[in-house]
């Protein structure tokens, strides 16, 4: 989890003045890139490939919030491990509240928690698809005025940052796994969406 030195602020304009004893109610998203960690961090070629990914119970904010939930949605039910609160949550029921994929943290009282205060949570899932990273992307373009056309190439410099192998590659292994059409965490095809011409 990061300081709050580190953190960013941002301005957001209400269409109009909030009224003194009035509410508003907002929704914000915000995606996080280079959050989540294999783990086991190496795998075998066949295993199941599983995901930790770290947050606080206390949403980010610089202002004091009477109320706050997480809900957090995994793309499968597969979640071996996951950190549990007590004396944190309003009311009765486990912490988190499960149903199918989705964990509920919450609701907490947070009208007397300092503002940035961080309550690590950890959920590790099953995730069965790689994680692309372009580390490097380069694209040269060659315009022929004499031909009237425009020729484009593009190079791509890929990393899966996914769970790296345990022990050596093998290639049966793969064409079986292929064959059977079964989920893979590999890099096997990257789709590239060509627009048609104006």
């Amino acid at each position: 989890m990061a300081d709050l030195s580190s953190d960013q602020y941002f301005v957001i304009n209400l269409p109009k003045p909030l009224e003194p004893d009035s509410r508003l109610t907002l929704s914000i998203s915000y995606y996080l890139l280079s959050a989540l960690n294999p783990l086991p961090p190496a795998i075998e070629q066949d295993a199941k490939q599983y995901f930790a990914y770290t947050f606080s119970a206390y949403a980010p904010s610089a202002y004091v919030t009477y109320a706050q939930r997480t809900k957090v949605k995994f793309p499968t039910t597969d979640i071996p491990d996951y950190t549990t609160t007590s004396g944190m949550k309003v009311g009765s029921g486990s912490d988190p509240e499960k149903q199918g994929n989705t964990f509920t943290y919450g609701p907490y009282n947070t009208k007397d928690v300092t503002p940035g205060t961080i309550e690590p949570i950890t959920v590790r899932y099953e995730f069965t698809r790689p994680i692309i990273t372009a580390t490097l992307l380069e694209r040269d373009i060659e315009v022929s005025h004499w031909g009237g056309n425009l020729a484009t190439e593009d190079r791509y410099w890929l990393q899966n940052n996914g769970a790296h192998l345990a022990k050596q590659f093998s290639r049966v292994a793969w064409s079986v796994k292929t064959l059977q059409n079964a989920p893979s965490v590999a890099i096997s095809a990257l789709r590239v969406t060509l627009k048609s011409a104006l």
